[in-house]
């Protein structure tokens, strides 16, 4: 009985513990994000742009990863980096192209298409210089936004730049000094093969740096993809 009761305490107690980690309730936020957003696509009227990209991004919200270090919250497949990374590629270009449609700036597109080789670079090297490429990509599409917008859409991507530059870029080019003093030995083609498996890795610690963008993506990201299908501009496709 004694056993028993002990048992039952210390089940409670992981299970409090389990719920309670800050990483899990952010997880469970982007989950919350993720299913409303994919539910609201589906049910009303938004363009299959925004559906990919709302779909993409509901996948690797509920299934995180980091791709550089191959740090998965879920032992899955769907947690793979090159999983994540094939379902971004198409849903960056969808936005891109919605972008690229609101401001009649065809560039961004070309853009956002370059961006994805160099990120593909990052994840398959794990070279972080490549993600601080990537990153200054989106940083020239952002200010092109800032700079062809309607002023709510300027707004947002005046702040992105901001962030960009002062944040993301930094954190790239900060950790590719980390691996470069500690003569980090990069990855060739093999990568790819590498990118098909990750480490499980639940920890505050490990998570904390990837929490802040994360959020901003996959919660703020989808509301512009939805707005941006869902706002009458009435333009034609662009000619490429």
């Amino acid at each position: 009985m004694d056993n028993y009761i002990w048992d039952f305490f210390l089940y409670r107690f992981y299970l409090f513990h389990y719920i309670m980690n800050i990483v899990y309730i952010w997880w469970f936020i982007l989950c919350l994000n993720a299913l409303w957003t994919m539910f609201i696509v589906y049910s009303q009227n938004y363009d299959i742009y925004a559906r990919i990209f709302v779909t993409a991004c509901g996948i690797r919200a509920i299934w995180p990863r980091q791709y550089v270090d191959r740090i998965c919250l879920f032992p899955t497949w769907l947690s793979y980096p090159f999983v994540g990374r094939s379902l971004a590629t198409v849903a960056e270009i969808a936005f891109a192209y919605q972008l690229s449609l609101v401001t009649k700036q065809p560039l961004i597109l070309w853009l956002g298409i370059f961006a994805q080789f160099v990120c593909w670079a990052g994840i398959i090297t794990t070279n972080y210089n490549f993600h601080a490429y990537e990153e200054i990509l989106w940083l020239m599409i952002g200010t092109i936004c800032a700079v062809s917008s309607n002023t709510l859409v300027a707004i947002i991507a005046f702040v992105y730049v901001l962030f960009m530059y002062f944040v993301d870029i930094p954190m790239y080019h900060e950790r590719h000094v980390e691996d470069t003093v500690s003569n980090k030995i990069y990855l060739s083609w093999d990568g790819i093969k590498d990118s098909l498996s990750c480490k499980f890795d639940n920890t505050y610690k490990v998570w904390k740096s990837e929490m802040l963008w994360m959020l901003g993506y996959f919660i703020i990201g989808t509301r512009i993809s939805m707005y941006l299908s869902r706002k009458k501009y009435n333009i034609k496709a662009i000619h490429l």
